[in-house]
């Protein structure tokens, strides 16, 4: 905060930047003993000591500092919303940065929230909230309503600690607002370069997430494995595989049952004791679930190949649903 530091060249220690985790007050300036404490965030107070300087001026400083803070979240607002609206011109968002003076806490991670909630206002709002001591953050809404975030990384923090942090904000929407949803993250941008490719990846992550692992409920572009393969295929050779594998009326055939079946079989090793239970049901019964499987597609699956082929063609079906 470069208004901040020059505050402080001419101010010298009668303004200072204290960290206060533990002092039970709001939003708004108070006062403690002599001094002025203004929070900024993340637990931060700007502290004016009034007793070396006029009523007046203290209460100039506390409106200028004020400014400062609503300037810089309003920043943060303002290249955010850029960057996850305009889908046809990325290749101007670093040169809008730059030109803009976007005050942006890099290195960080993009990510969007999918959450059915009963109100569209109130997941924003609580977000807002549980977020507001990580300084730096963003929140946009896109095209779609589904929730982008922006979250800075801390020094020495990894993406598997992002993945945690990510995981307990969706628990925590889901259960204060007995919701259901998904978040996914790309890489961490660690320039402004990167942070177009950030969000793009942060779209797929939850696109083939949601298609082919669906038992999942954070998803990183970085680990989607198969997926990101899967999810990178041409229309037209994912309709070619489709036709030829799995038509429209077979694909029919294949209810909800018989699908988790498929995907249970091949997460389970082709073991029939272990996917049985698994589904809870008799071993004949998934013996019986398997010839049915076979005569609806004309595919064995408990033959690898076959197994292979018949989950991929449910994968793009998938997919295809979900898109």
């Amino acid at each position: 905060m470069e208004w901040l530091r020059e505050l402080k060249q001419i101010l010298g220690d009668r303004i200072r930047l204290e960290e206060w985790a533990d002092f039970p007050v709001g939003k708004e300036p108070f006062l403690h003993e002599t001094e002025q404490w203004i929070p900024i965030g993340k637990k931060q107070y700007i502290v004016i000591d009034r007793n070396r300087l006029s009523g007046e001026a203290a209460e100039l400083l506390t409106l200028l500092i004020e400014k400062g803070v609503s300037a810089r979240d309003t920043s943060a607002a303002q290249w955010f919303q850029q960057l996850i609206q305009n889908h046809r011109e990325e290749h101007k968002f670093v040169n809008e940065a730059v030109v803009n003076g976007w005050d942006i806490s890099l290195p960080g991670v993009v990510g969007v929230l999918a959450l059915h909630a009963a109100e569209s206002e109130g997941p924003v709002t609580l977000l807002e909230e549980i977020l507001s001591d990580v300084d730096g953050h963003a929140l946009a809404i896109g095209n779609d309503q589904n929730i982008w975030f922006y979250l800075p990384m801390l020094e020495g923090q990894t993406i598997e600690d992002v993945k945690e942090t990510c995981a307990r904000l969706l628990d925590t929407l889901m259960s204060e607002l007995y919701a259901s949803g998904k978040v996914a993250i790309g890489r961490p941008a660690m320039d402004l370069q990167d942070l177009p490719r950030a969000k793009r990846e942060a779209e797929v992550a939850l696109l083939a997430g949601s298609a082919f692992r669906g038992g999942q409920k954070v998803y990183f572009y970085g680990q989607l494995g198969l997926a990101q393969l899967l999810f990178g295929i041409t229309p037209e050779a994912k309709n070619a595989f489709l036709e030829e594998v799995l038509p429209k009326e077979k694909a029919e055939g294949l209810t909800q049952e018989f699908r988790e079946t498929v995907h249970s079989f091949a997460l389970h090793g082709q073991n029939i004791s272990e996917t049985a239970r698994a589904l809870f049901i008799h071993r004949n019964t998934l013996l019986y679930r398997l010839d049915k499987i076979q005569e609806l597609t004309g595919r064995d699956i408990r033959r690898f190949e076959d197994l292979v082929v018949i989950w991929l063609a449910l994968m793009l079906h998938y997919q295809q649903n979900a898109q």
